[in-house]
């Protein structure tokens, strides 16, 4: 025997187990009566064929081979025997269920046929205390208990409606409409139901009584209560009456209108302008209204006549604007232009503005003119005043320099300095000649106005007689003379 041959077949032996575990399932869920006798069956055949030795014999001798052991036999029956085991317990478990399940459905079925009849007496509590006793149930029985149960919640709520509406009648009688519209949006909201005539019917006596209520405050001339009231009455819901409640409103409306059309004609009669325009607004503003027309046309000529007016009047202030103008008052014509453009119901603003912005651009190039002006009067005053200075530093300088001449003159006078005294100054006030008998003398004093020691100075005169002539000469000298000696 080679390797191969060897091998145990255990993905073959696996693959028809898990056939066999699901065709036993599919076997016992719709033959469990014919699983159960093919599991009796298989049990009985495999315990013989392993422990009665007629059968294994007679087994034997029909295949022609020899008796299997023991061994052989129980390896070959043991696996059949918990089978077929295994086979009749899930077939009899299978088979009770189906015993129970029956029994349920004659409850249920007897439940369900019990929950209509009191369904159809209007039991609904009584319909939904059956149906809720009731828990085991099939698919079908469940679709049909659903179905049972939306009926009886329908008849509930259809109930509900009528109670509602029943109450809202009550308050009706009370006049209480607030709370009848409360309670008619409550019967209408009600979840489930599907009868909501009674509610509708409720709803058009709701907007009849509002409607009686209008037309009696219209009569006393509150119009204001009145349109609240046809208001109200329109804004009830699921009615066919909505139509004759807006009719009334627009009714109301035109009659408030005609009244503010007389009361504004009235204050024309009596020159109040102001009064009747406010009062055809008003009329305007209504709105409801349908009937304006002659609130329109008495407004638009009342505005017409404003226009007019105004558009006179703006004339008038551009003419004395463009007069201020051509006498270059222009702040002037600013201000009659703005008291101009700030007049009501003028269609001239745009002229206005305009002749505003001629006037501010005329304005503005005279202004340039009058800074170059200044500015060339300034650059003038400026070379005036440089001029001036001019003159003014040169008279300094010629006065200055006349100083230094006198100063220079009267110094020439008072003192001689030779140009190489080197600082050493006489000083002619000193100066005294002394004529004797035979001799003459000169004194005097020369001082050292240097910044250093002279270490050697001498002063020489030259003698001259009446007639000019020289005769001789004269001198002194003197060593180590100091500065300011």
């Amino acid at each position: 025997m080679n390797t191969a041959q060897s091998k145990f077949p255990w993905k073959a032996i696996a693959a028809v187990a898990v056939s066999a575990v699901l065709m036993t399932m599919l076997f016992i869920s719709f033959f469990p009566w014919l699983a159960a006798f093919t599991g009796l069956m298989l049990l009985a055949g495999s315990v013989a064929y392993a422990a009665w030795p007629p059968v294994f014999k007679k087994i034997a001798m029909i295949r022609g081979r020899a008796c299997p052991s023991l061994q052989s036999r129980l390896y070959v029956g043991s696996p059949v025997v918990i089978y077929g085991v295994i086979l009749l317990a899930v077939s009899q478990s299978q088979i009770r269920a189906n015993w129970r399940d029956a029994g349920t459905r004659d409850d249920v079925r007897r439940a369900i046929v019990s929950a209509e009849m009191a369904l159809e007496q209007q039991q609904v509590d009584e319909t939904l205390e059956i149906l809720s006793r009731l828990d085991d149930v099939t698919s079908d029985e469940k679709t049909e208990i659903t179905a049972i149960l939306k009926r009886a919640q329908t008849i509930a709520a259809n109930n509900e409606v009528a109670r509602l509406v029943s109450t809202g009648r009550t308050q009706l009688a009370k006049q209480d409409l607030n709370d009848c519209e409360a309670t008619l949006k409550a019967a209408l909201q009600v979840p489930m139901a599907s009868e909501f005539a009674t509610a509708t019917k409720f709803a058009g006596e709701i907007v009849e009584k509002r409607m009686a209520l209008a037309i009696g405050l219209l009569s006393e001339g509150e119009f204001d209560r009145a349109k609240e009231q046809a208001q109200r009455g329109m804004d009830v819901p699921s009615t066919t009456w909505t139509t004759q409640a807006k009719r009334l409103l627009i009714d109301i409306c035109n009659r408030e209108v005609a009244q503010l059309v007389a009361s504004a004609r009235k204050s024309l009669e009596n020159k109040n302008r102001d009064e009747a325009e406010a009062t055809l607004e008003c009329a305007l503003a209504i709105r409801d209204a349908t009937a304006t027309a002659e609130a329109e046309k008495i407004l638009g000529g009342i505005r017409e006549a404003r226009k007019s007016e105004a558009n006179s009047r703006v004339s008038t202030l551009l003419v004395d604007a463009q007069e201020s103008f051509n006498k270059k008052h222009f702040q002037d014509a600013l201000r009659t232009l703005s008291e101009a453009i700030a007049v009501p119901y003028s269609t001239k603003k745009s002229e206005v503005a305009t002749a505003i912005k001629r006037v501010q651009n005329e304005q503005a190039a005279e202004q340039a003119a009058a800074r170059a002006r200044q500015i060339a009067v300034a650059k003038e005053e400026a070379a005036r005043k440089a001029a001036e200075a001019k003159r003014e530093q040169m008279a300094i300088a010629a006065a200055e320099a006349e100083r230094e001449a006198q100063e220079a003159a009267r110094k020439a006078e008072l003192e001689y300095e030779s140009n190489e005294s080197n600082g050493l100054v006489l000083l002619r006030k000193t100066v005294k000649g002394i004529r004797g008998e035979f001799f003459g003398e000169i004194t005097g004093e020369v001082v050292n106005r240097g910044n250093r020691n002279v270490s050697y100075a001498e002063v020489r005169f030259l003698l001259y007689d009446k007639s000019g002539a020289q005769v001789g000469n004269a001198l002194a000298n003197i060593e180590d003379l100091q500065a300011g000696g």
